[in-house]
């Protein structure tokens, strides 16, 4: 059985939009904002990021694996015959469009580092008790060691004002971010959880 880190164990628990997990009942929206943050539906594949992302200082997101890419897309009702490598080329995409003052930082698995440009620093970390890994672009000095992924976003939530997340689901950076009174740009391909977001933000 993996180690686990006392950290994520002391950690609160949350939902979280995992492939091989259940999922929340929500409605379907396609929008929502409280004037200062805001999420929507938006396809990676169908183009690059809308410019509300310019007004983000960092940004932050739980990139689908390769096992779980086809639910994700089942769930969204997708059926376009996209695949894995098509959908990590998008992300290429948007690192490479992101001016370089701007840090991201992606936590998946190592299997998808073959498929992301070369990254200024990777991390070993745990998401929802997984072994994976923090793939950082756009930072100036290697980071410690974050045994959680929770962790890491605590750290960004408490340094920048204002996270991106185009990949959020259930809205992990945006409830971290918005817990230190910041703001959060969101969006899925999945109408659903951006209903999640509508109806749990304010309990956030």
């Amino acid at each position: 059985m993996p180690k686990r880190y006392l950290a994520s164990s002391l950690t609160p628990r949350y939902d979280y939009h995992g492939a091989h997990k259940r999922t929340v009942d929500a409605p379907p929206r396609l929008d929502w904002s409280d004037g200062s943050s805001l999420a929507f539906v938006h396809d990676l594949i169908a183009g690059p990021l809308p410019h509300a992302y310019g007004t983000c200082d960092v940004l932050y997101t739980d990139l689908p694996w390769r096992k779980g890419f086809d639910i994700f897309n089942k769930r969204a009702c997708i059926d376009d015959g996209r695949t894995y490598p098509e959908f990590m080329a998008a992300v290429s995409s948007i690192i490479a469009s992101v001016p370089s003052s701007r840090p991201i930082y992606l936590v998946t698995g190592r299997h998808a580092l073959s498929l992301l440009p070369e990254p200024a620093q990777v991390l070993d970390t745990r998401l929802n008790e997984d072994v994976s890994v923090i793939v950082a672009y756009n930072i100036h000095e290697a980071h410690r060691r974050f045994g959680d992924s929770r962790e890491l976003l605590f750290s960004l939530a408490t340094q920048y004002e204002r996270v991106g997340d185009f990949c959020c689901g259930y809205g992990s950076a945006a409830r971290a971010f918005r817990r230190q009174g910041k703001t959060f740009v969101a969006s899925d391909v999945n109408p659903s959880c951006i209903g999640y977001i509508a109806d749990h933000v304010e309990d956030w």
